[in-house]
C-alpha cells in the first residue's frame, strides 16, 4: 500500500470532500482522486459515498479510517523523535523567492519551521537579478530562481527541469486550441508581454529568440508576474511561464496555457553560499524545500522532471 495514498484518504475524509482536502494540501483535486482510487483498486473496496457538498465514509472507509488515523499518528510522531536526535536548528536564516515560487513554496517552508521554535525563518521575494546581488553580498543564505549564474562561491542544486508555456485569455487563444502546442516561432509573431532583461524568464526567451534568428515581438514590458497576468488575462497579449505560476488561472478559465512543440524548458534551482551550506538552519531548508517540491510535483500543481 502506497503511504501517500492512505495519508490523502486520510485527508479526504478529515475534510469531507475532495476540493476542501486539494485547497488544504495545494495539490490538483484530480491527483487526490487517482490516489483514492487506486486505494479502493488495491482493496477491492469503495471507500467514499459521493453526495452534494462532499464525500461520506462508507462502512469500509470508517473502518480504514479508525486503523490509518492512529498509523499516520504514529508515523508522525517516530518522525518528530529522528528530527530530535539531528543537530537543532537555530538562529535566524533568510531565504529568496521568485515571485511565483515563493507565492507556492513560501508557505510551506514556514509551516515547516514551526516544528523549531529556535529556528527563525525570513523569506524575501524579487527577480533573478536582484537575488544573485543579494546572495552575493551575503545578505540572504538560499535562493531559489531560475537558471542561476554558476560561481565558485555558490552551490547550485537543479531540483526541476519545467516546461515553459504559452498562454493567453481563451478567445485570443482559440487559433492555437486546435493543434494543441505552438511553435517558438510564434514569439516573434504575436504580441507579447513579457518582464525585463533582469528576469530570467526574459534571457531564456532571449537566448532562444537569438538560436532561431527571429525577434521577440514584445508589446509591453512588465516587472511583476501579477500585473502580467492579469494584462494578460484581459486580452491585450500573451505570455510565456511555467504552469505552476498559471495554475489559479488555468483552474479559473481565465487563461488558456500550450506546450511549446518542440519543447522550451527552463530549471529551477536552490543557491547557497559555500560558506553556510553545513549550518544545520541551512541543511534544515534545503531538506525542507526539496521534500515540497517533490510533493508539488506529485500532486500536479508543479510540472517537469525533477533533478533530485
Amino acid at each position: 500500500m502506497n503511504f501517500a495514498d492512505l495519508e490523502t484518504f486520510y485527508e479526504v475524509a478529515r475534510r469531507g470532500g475532495f476540493s476542501q482536502a486539494a485547497s488544504a494540501l495545494r495539490t490538483a483535486q484530480s491527483a487526490l482522486s487517482r490516489r483514492v482510487a487506486r486505494l479502493e483498486h488495491q482493496l477491492g473496496m469503495k471507500l467514499f459515498e459521493r453526495h452534494g457538498r462532499g464525500v461520506r465514509l462508507t462502512p469500509d472507509g470508517e473502518a480504514l479510517m479508525t486503523r490509518a488515523e492512529g498509523l499516520i499518528n504514529e508515523l508522525a510522531a517516530i518522525g518528530n523523535d529522528i528530527r530530535g536526535l539531528a543537530a537543532e536548528p537555530t538562529g535566524r536564516i533568510t531565504v529568496a523567492f521568485t515571485p511565483n515560487s515563493g507565492q507556492i513554496l513560501g508557505p510551506l517552508l514556514l509551516k515547516a519551521a514551526q516544528a523549531h521554535p529556535k529556528l527563525t525563518v525570513e523569506l524575501r521575494e524579487g527577480f533573478s537579478g536582484s537575488i544573485h546581488e543579494w546572495l552575493s553580498e551575503g545578505r540572504i543564505d538560499v535562493a531559489l530562481l531560475y537558471d542561476p549564474e554558476q560561481t565558485p562561491a555558490m552551490d547550485v542544486t537543479p531540483l526541476l527541469r519545467e516546461p515553459l508555456l504559452f498562454a493567453g485569455a481563451p478567445k485570443l487563444m482559440q487559433r492555437f486550441v486546435k493543434k494543441g502546442s505552438v511553435k517558438a516561432d510564434v514569439l516573434g509573431e504575436v504580441p507579447l508581454i513579457l518582464p525585463s532583461r533582469s528576469h530570467s524568464l526574459r534571457r531564456t526567451l532571449d537566448r532562444l529568440s537569438q538560436q532561431s534568428g527571429k525577434p521577440l515581438n514584445v508589446q509591453n514590458q512588465v516587472d511583476g508576474t501579477l500585473t502580467i497576468r492579469g494584462v494578460v488575462a484581459a486580452g491585450l497579449g500573451y505570455m510565456v511561464f511555467a504552469y505552476a505560476g498559471l495554475f489559479e488561472e488555468i483552474q479559473a478559465g481565465t487563461l488558456v496555457a500550450l506546450p511549446f512543440d518542440p519543447p522550451v524548458h527552463w530549471t529551477f534551482c536552490m543557491v547557497t553560499r559555500r560558506d553556510a551550506r553545513d549550518r544545520p538552519a541551512v541543511r534544515f531548508v534545503r531538506q525542507a524545500i526539496t521534500s515540497e517540491v517533490h510533493h508539488l510535483v506529485e500532486g500536479g500543481l508543479w510540472q517537469g522532471t525533477l533533478l533530485v
